[in-house]
């Protein structure tokens, strides 16, 4: 269903060999089509007319300079059919989703369990990303000694290498990163996922969301402003997650709510980067606004307040660069950090199984490319340049002047009406209270619950303030 004609040449006589890359808007669902003629229209009439052949590479596509060089979420059968070869598999939502939608199933089937791609060109291929799990699927056996083998040939060589494996007792369904080896960064390349064990039609296991792609420098920046979903370019196996208005925010966020039941887990993954060197003035900055807690805020139950985001970055391994309890978060407030001098990265929040059906929560402004001088003080978000955008009220190269009365220059507060908002930014673990009797008179601020006890105030001006008394 073509939707629009978009004119992509304008000859006396059409070129050969034209690539036109399609896509959904905003969907992860991309095809290339290669044509010997090209379909021509003069005067409004039909000249000519050609049979396009689907190719699995993705030569040509927008998304090359994210570094993208191959990817399939498997919604198109008869796509997927003219890029993968599978046995004793099927696509659908047999076994329900692992990211949305369909995923490759291999279940109730004896015999040996295959799908491999057709020829690729993986010359700068650095990295494969994909989800697997059981999905909804009941499984008689869970024994670990039914392997999954990821692997790869060469030119029909006819022998597979493994690059990764892992076995039917990691059900948790989940998102993998592995790297590519030198050896399988080439032309004519094909991929296989593979269970060699047979007469095992009781063991369930699916793939969804597979992406090939190279390390780009092209940092890039988000304000999930726009109507569609998602970058197809800059994230991967958003699980969970919706593009709209949440968390107290006036425009759209990227939204992981917890009104929708996830499998394993909340996942959102950034393309890959190449990064340079660990100093902020010419590496690269990680940025981002993060809200938890968006259900009740202080008031939020202890499970809520329990909840934990891990900000995970790959480059050969999983390391993590951070950990985000949701009782720290229950306000937006800005995160900034200079990402390892690595080479090839990606990052990842993650919130794991267990804590799914207990919080809400929400990032906006994210940034990852080239160094913003100071992280643009914490008022202000980068752009793709590496220049800070200041918040309202503030300018400056790294947005630390403060428009004259914008902010207060002072504060002062005897606890006697509890916790204003215009004076604290964050209450964690604090009551105003005289439990413990008063200090001077009436109430205070009391630390004495939950783990992590912290009082923040609000943005101040303090040019001239030479003392803090309590």
């Amino acid at each position: 269903n073509l939707s629009s004609f978009v004119r992509v040449a304008c000859a006396t006589d059409p070129p050969s060999g034209v690539h036109i890359a399609m896509a959904r808007n905003g969907g992860r669902r991309w095809s290339l089509w290669t044509a010997a003629t090209v379909f021509v229209l003069v005067s409004g009439f039909a000249l000519q007319t050609s049979r396009a052949q689907l190719i699995p590479s993705l030569r040509g596509n927008p998304c090359l300079s994210s570094g993208i060089l191959f990817a399939d979420d498997f919604s198109s059968p008869s796509t997927t059919a003219q890029r993968w070869s599978i046995n004793n598999g099927a696509i659908g939502t047999k076994c329900g989703a692992l990211g949305d939608g369909n995923a490759v199933w291999f279940d109730g089937i004896s015999g040996t369990k295959n799908m491999v791609t057709a020829p690729l060109d993986l010359t700068k291929g650095t990295t494969m990303s994909f989800q697997f799990g059981k999905g909804n699927c009941s499984s008689t056996s869970s024994s670990s000694t039914y392997s999954i083998q990821v692997q790869y040939s060469i030119a029909d060589m006819g022998s597979f290498s493994t690059i990764y494996s892992f076995t039917t007792a990691s059900y948790v369904s989940r998102a993998v990163t592995i790297g590519l080896p030198t050896a399988a960064r080439t032309t004519n390349v094909k991929i296989r996922f593979l269970q060699a064990v047979t007469g095992t039609s009781n063991i369930a296991w699916g793939i969804d969301n597979l992406v090939i792609f190279y390390a780009s420098t092209d940092g890039f920046s988000d304000d999930f402003s726009s109507s569609s979903p998602f970058s197809a370019c800059n994230w991967f196996f958003p699980t969970g997650a919706y593009n709209r208005r949440a968390c107290g925010s006036t425009s759209n966020v990227l939204d992981m709510g917890n009104d929708v039941v996830v499998p394993g887990a909340r996942v959102i993954a950034t393309r890959m980067m190449q990064t340079s060197c660990s100093d902020p003035a010419c590496g690269t900055t990680l940025m981002f606004d993060l809200r938890m807690l968006c259900n009740g805020g202080q008031n939020a139950t202890a499970a809520e307040k329990a909840a934990v985001i891990t900000l995970t970055y790959y480059t050969t391994t999983t390391r993590t660069l951070a950990t985000f309890r949701a009782a720290d978060y229950p306000t937006w407030k800005r995160y900034g950090t200079t990402l390892p001098a690595t080479g090839s990265l990606r990052v990842t929040l993650t919130q794991t199984a267990g804590t799914l059906s207990s919080t809400h929560w929400a990032i906006d402004n994210f940034y990852q490319g080239p160094g913003c001088k100071t992280f643009c003080s914490g008022r202000g978000y980068c752009d793709t340049s590496g220049t800070c955008k200041c918040d309202t009220g503030f300018s400056g190269a790294d947005c630390t002047t403060a428009q004259p009365g914008f902010l207060p220059s002072s504060l002062s507060d005897d606890f006697s009406s509890g916790f204003s908002s215009s004076k604290w930014r964050v209450t964690t673990g604090v009551t105003a209270d005289t439990t413990c009797g008063p200090i001077v008179d009436g109430s205070g601020a009391r630390f004495g619950t939950g783990s992590v006890r912290q009082l923040e105030t609000t943005d101040l001006e303090l040019p001239s303030t030479a003392v803090v008394a309590f």
